[in-house]
């Protein structure tokens, strides 16, 4: 039987885009291509006839005759190239009175999407659950509403694109004697060569200053020529590094693709390939929606490395802005993850974005997953305490020094004072602990360890991390092997020797044996169709420590730990004993909640 929740609605339309260019401009500037067409030629025709000069001989004569042809030379193909600039002024022309005319109807489409999807919402609100008639109606209207969104925001992706295209096209074109790549090509080089270029290891005061000292057109080079720098450059705004990672993703799948059609595909490309789609249909994800807005988050790649920490990859992607995010979370995954499952990932940072938004909705939260180390592969069939302490701690060392570089950068160009939280899953936890405990300075207000094997060489207790504000939270689950009996490198972070908060992190389907399932269930959530979520206790509590709201952290009590002469005793873990209570939120009660508070 259908129900009042069965009346979807549709997200908002999507911002119309601007058109950029005047068509009568373009006329204009096409009727000054012709006429210098018409003085080039001109003027070659006449230097071509005018290199021999009836009655003058001799070594002057020649250097005239070689210099006036040389000058005839470039001026004739100067003519040629004014008219083809000429040609695809007007055809810039056509384009954008097309698109001018296409954004006329946009805007009418969008007005009455809106208006349609306003009326629905309305009515759903002055609908009653025993009011099936009218709901059976409303479950129809609203297939309509959302069948006009997807075509509405189809219609609005393909004049964006069209208009790219076009400014592309004619962009290349007045350029047609060495083209637009060379003059930023050109650009570029002198940019790199330039004193004041950051050179390896500079910091990232250094590179935001170099980088703000450029002139628009030498960002738009290095952009272009140089993506795959830019985009990696810890210290430059995070929009910026974004821009330059798509192009550099889109042109490695294009190489990619041409080069698997002839066969001539290496392994290391093959696998770089891999990286480059997995991250394409990452962020791709369509279900990566605020629970508070409707709207899709913004995604950001900031980190694309296909080739990276032999051919793993490295990879960063963020749900939300994180330079102007007031809640910023930091996710690190553990042992056997690569580029290549970025998505998964992803999927988990966007669990703990969503865990974030409904705890301090209006906010503005960013969550990023961060792979941007090598992460260890070890035997799976075999997986015991002698192959975990057998797993060295040098990956966590070595990616410590990358996401404390990092964090430096997004701390320059996010001035604002967020709450910033570092979220390590084990092998993960022992990377941000190093991170946390080497760094001068604290890069972090708050760490949290789950599911961790140990915070790794030389932490002892939580208070060996340098964290902001003091909170250095863990999750273990009961039954998480990892962080128990496999749990050697260092102190058990859930037991009072480690001194951490503890916070219920229990799985509502906990695990008795020694299988895995409890390890990798920290991020669980469960999206009903009926507008209502389930968080786990892990996700739920994380959400609540990246909102800052530590008084509605669930705390969970520590194991006790005892080391003697005689060995280490171990008493057992008191959430065994506790039934697990997953966390469930009722979304359209919470939109309305939020709603009714700005008004």
């Amino acid at each position: 039987m259908n129900s009042k929740s069965d009346i979807r609605i549709p997200a908002e339309a999507s911002a119309l885009p601007e058109l950029e260019g005047d068509p009568a401009q373009v006329d204009a500037f096409a009727t000054e291509m012709r006429q210098a067409a018409s003085r080039m030629e001109d003027f070659a025709e006449f230097a071509w006839g005018s290199a021999v000069l009836d009655g003058w001989e001799g070594g002057a004569a020649a250097a005239y005759g070689n210099r006036v042809t040389s000058v005839a030379d470039n001026a004739g193909p100067a003519g040629t190239a004014f008219r083809a600039v000429r040609a695809a002024a007007v055809t810039y022309s056509d384009a954008l009175s097309d698109l001018k005319s296409r954004l006329v109807d946009l805007s009418e489409d969008r007005a009455a999407y809106s208006h349609n999807r306003v009326t629905l919402r309305d009515a759903k609100l002055e609908t009653s659950n025993d009011e099936l008639e009218v709901i059976h109606t409303l479950i129809h209207r609203s297939e309509e509403v959302t069948d006009q969104y997807t075509q509405l925001e189809d219609a609005i992706r393909a004049w964006v694109a069209d208009a790219a295209a076009a400014d592309s096209a004619f962009s290349d074109a007045l350029f047609p004697l060495g083209g637009a790549s060379s003059v930023n090509f050109m650009t570029s080089q002198a940019v790199e060569a330039s004193p004041s270029f950051p050179i390896d290891g500079a910091n990232a005061e250094t590179i935001a200053a170099w980088w703000a000292a450029l002139t628009p057109a030498e960002k738009d080079a290095m952009v272009t020529v140089r993506p795959e720098l830019v985009g990696n450059l810890d210290g430059l705004p995070s929009a910026i590094r974004d821009d330059a990672n798509l192009l550099a993703l889109n042109a490695d799948i294009t190489n990619f693709r041409n080069l698997d059609n002839q066969n001539e595909l290496t392994d290391s490309d093959r696998e770089a390939y891999r990286n480059a789609l997995a991250t394409l249909e990452a962020l791709r994800n369509p279900s990566m929606v605020d629970p508070i807005t409707g709207e899709r988050v913004p995604m950001l790649l900031t980190v694309y490395k296909p080739y990276a920490h032999v051919g793993d990859g490295g990879v960063a992607i963020s749900l939300g802005n994180p330079d102007e995010a007031e809640n910023l979370a930091i996710s690190v995954p553990g042992m056997m993850n690569s580029m290549e499952a970025v998505g998964d990932g992803v999927n988990n940072a966007y669990n703990l974005y969503h865990s974030s938004v409904t705890a301090a909705p209006g906010a503005r939260t960013a969550v990023m997953f961060w792979l941007d180390y090598n992460s260890p592969d070890f035997d799976s069939a075999n997986f015991d305490a002698d192959v975990v302490g057998a797993i060295s701690p040098d990956a966590a060392v070595d990616g410590a020094e990358n996401l404390n570089r990092m964090m430096r950068g997004l701390a320059v160009q996010n001035d604002g004072n967020p709450l910033i939280t570092a979220v390590g899953h084990s092998y993960g936890s022992m990377l941000v602990a190093q991170a946390a405990a080497s760094s001068p300075e604290p890069l972090f207000d708050q760490v949290v360890l789950i599911g961790s094997p140990g915070p790794g060489p030389g932490i002892e207790t939580a208070t060996d991390l340098n964290v902001g504000n003091g909170h250095v939270y863990v999750g273990v689950a009961s039954e998480d092997p990892v962080a128990g009996a496999l749990a050697v490198h260092g102190a058990e972070t859930a037991s009072n020797r480690f001194d951490g908060e503890r916070f219920r992190a229990e799985s509502v389907d906990r695990e008795s044996d020694t299988g895995f399932d409890d390890h990798n269930a920290y991020f669980d959530t469960t999206f009903h169709k009926d507008e209502r979520v389930t968080y786990s206790e892990s996700v739920y509590n994380m959400g609540q420590i990246v909102a800052g709201n530590h008084d509605n952290v669930l705390d969970a009590e520590r194991q006790s730990i005892a080391v003697t002469a005689r060995g280490v005793h171990r008493g057992p873990d008191p959430e065994s004993e506790r039934s697990p209570e997953a966390q469930g939120v009722d979304l359209e009660k919470l939109r309305d909640e939020y709603e009714n508070l700005q008004d």
